[in-house]
């Protein structure tokens, strides 16, 4: 049987050849800055993740390990911290930390646009529950209810990163009070310089797009409802 899930609409920065030009789905902006469209059925990161995967990339000798030995080098190096604008339209998730229980998972008359500046550890945002291998990154995550479920983790404390990730193949890393869980239909990131006082791109602002590292913020992503259908 066949079953209808959501998809995610990503919009971002980015370089293609000429080749890949002359395809319909791509456009140029009037300012001669190429933006590119993708579609997502996992996940769409931005931040430690994609950090991680691209110091991965560059050891591969490491072999099958080098995701782990990534990990512990972003973290040690302190090269995870991006400073971003975030808009998105969607709601908080609401958690009790103490119990490990969700307070209003289904309060849909609380979507609002929702504005955020600061400096974030990450974005992931999930079409499904897990990444990777048996990562449970948005437990609480339908791949049918017309949203995406994101975990913003605001904590840059390498202690409490090593101690987040440490709880991500149960899903109890979202108890842990070092992020925020949210379910949205709509975002938009801009990077900003790490330092405010100073003009520039924050570094590494790249985006993983189901396992793939392409294009760069600033992007926005869209969540479109049964989009697509799949077989069971």
């Amino acid at each position: 049987r066949t079953v209808p899930i959501d998809v995610i609409k990503v919009d971002y920065e980015g370089t293609i050849s000429q080749k890949e030009l002359k395809k319909s789905r791509y456009r140029k902006s009037d300012n001669s800055t190429t933006t590119l469209t993708r579609y997502a059925f996992n996940i769409a990161h931005w931040g430690i993740s994609v950090d991680v995967q691209t110091f991965a990339e560059k050891i591969r000798f490491v072999g099958n390990s080098r995701y782990d030995v990534s990990s512990l080098f972003i973290i040690a190096a302190g090269k995870f911290k991006h400073r971003a604008k975030i808009k998105l339209t969607g709601r908080q998730i609401h958690l009790s930390n103490e119990d490990k229980t969700v307070i209003d998972e289904n309060a849909d008359d609380k979507v609002a646009e929702e504005e955020l500046n600061g400096i974030f550890c990450g974005a992931l945002l999930q079409n499904t529950v897990n990444t990777g291998k048996g990562m449970q990154m948005c437990p609480l995550n339908k791949l049918d209810d017309g949203y995406a479920d994101m975990l913003l983790i605001r904590t840059t404390k390498r202690k409490d990163i090593l101690k987040l990730f440490g709880g991500v193949k149960s899903g109890e890393h979202i108890f842990f009070g070092l992020s925020d869980y949210y379910r949205l239909s709509k975002i938009r990131i801009d990077p900003q310089p790490i330092d405010a006082s100073k003009s520039g791109d924050s570094h590494q602002a790249a985006l993983n797009l189901d396992g793939e590292n392409q294009g760069m913020s600033p992007c926005e992503a869209t969540v479109i409802p049964l989009a697509i259908e799949i077989i069971m």
